[in-house]
């Protein structure tokens, strides 16, 4: 699932390429255009309060684990059938595809021509034959390249949405269930520390 503003959008599942959207305002459901592909367990964000990005998950059409993403923009999407599919690409063949990742998306300004482009951290996730891991990739929307970074997770783990928050390519904040505590996680220096959640 992903939020935004007022909704929610519920994508995919076991065999399914369906997308809705929820509205918290009316409590209405509406449908949304398909996914290309059935996915489960995939990672999704949304962009500039604009597009829903939905990354990878499993697949029964690739019987595994899709090394794509879909993309459709959510204020503008009249007369479209489905979501637009945009291939990745892992030039090392370093085995970055897989399910249950953390995504965190920032714009990331180019040293050489100082333009602000897309960039993607994949954390963590499950990867076939290796099971859960502590890796963190990038995503370059730009290139489509995915690519193994030098940083690492404190530990193997699998996310899901309502667990991760991030404000930037730096650092994220992860929720556990059920509790006010929650862990800030620096991915530059390794480091994280326990936090205690504030109520009003």
């Amino acid at each position: 699932m992903c939020a935004l503003n007022d909704n929610v959008y519920i994508i995919g599942g076991s065999f399914s390429n369906e997308v809705e959207k929820f509205s918290f305002k009316d409590f209405e459901t509406q449908k949304m255009p398909k996914m290309c592909f059935d996915r489960k367990d995939s990672s999704c964000c949304i962009v500039d309060a604009q597009f829903l990005f939905v990354f990878m998950g499993y697949s029964s059409k690739t019987e595994g684990i899709c090394s794509s993403l879909e993309k459709l923009d959510v204020t503008d999407f009249c007369g479209s059938q489905f979501f637009e599919m945009i291939s990745m690409y892992d030039p090392y063949e370093t085995g970055m595809f897989r399910i249950k990742c953390g995504i965190i998306h920032a714009k990331a300004q180019n040293s050489v021509t100082g333009r602000y482009e897309d960039k993607f951290l994949l954390l963590g996730g499950w990867k076939p034959r290796t099971g859960v891991t502590d890796c963190i990739a990038m995503f370059d929307l730009k290139t489509l390249n995915i690519q193994l970074t030098k940083n690492k997770l404190a530990s193997p783990t699998c996310f899901t949405e309502k667990m991760l928050l991030s404000t930037n390519l730096k650092n994220y904040f992860n929720f556990t269930e059920g509790s006010l505590k929650f862990i800030s996680y620096d991915i530059e220096t390794g480091t994280s520390a326990e936090e205690e959640a504030c109520l009003p």
